[in-house]
């Protein structure tokens, strides 16, 4: 679900949409009224789980919920039947330049009937800057899942992070390795 407070701003940040050509005829438009924030409340007519997909946050098993919404960004959130267990992820202490490292998705619990989960991976180096030759995103149908990544010669030696952000949930996980040389 997605609360918009600005909509003739916000694409949503789904994707890159052409620039609308700004029509003369309409005359002078002020935003201004949309340009603040505003407490929102969202009321539904039975209590689910429900996570803050960008807050990345779990909000409980709710009917309702009271958020404050920023002009720019929508609330984004996901309702469940049940609650969603929380993500593992798990890599090897150590790896070797030139070969496969195995990163193990998992949950603390079995996930719902039919539901999967998409999870976002992304590497940081030991200097602490982001990797995107191995960010990916990865479906989760059940667990363990286990996801390769063919390690370069030539990436840096040291402490490596991984990140992993489920987007269903907005829940993040955290897993280190360290790169031999």
């Amino acid at each position: 679900m997605a609360v918009f407070r600005n909509p003739q701003f916000d694409d949503g940040g789904w994707e890159n949409l052409p620039t609308q050509p700004e029509r003369e005829w309409a005359g002078a438009i002020d935003n201004s009224l949309l340009e603040k924030e505003v407490q929102v409340t969202v009321a539904w007519s039975g209590p689910m789980a429900t996570y803050d997909i960008r807050g990345k946050r779990d909000l409980g098993t709710v009917a309702k919920i009271q958020m404050t919404l920023d002009p720019w960004s929508p609330l984004m959130l996901t309702r469940a039947p049940e609650p969603i267990p929380k993500l593992r992820v798990e890599s090897p202490a150590e790896a070797q330049p030139g070969r496969s490292l195995i990163v193990t998705l998992g949950n603390e619990s079995p996930l719902p009937e039919g539901a999967f989960r998409i999870v976002r991976l992304e590497f940081v180096t030991p200097e602490g800057k982001p990797y995107e030759l191995y960010a990916r995103n990865v479906r989760v149908e059940s667990t363990p899942h286990l996801e390769r990544f063919h390690l370069a010669y030539s990436d840096l030696k040291g402490r490596w992070k991984i990140n992993s952000h489920d987007l269903m949930t907005g829940q993040v996980a955290q897993t280190e390795f360290t790169l031999r040389a």
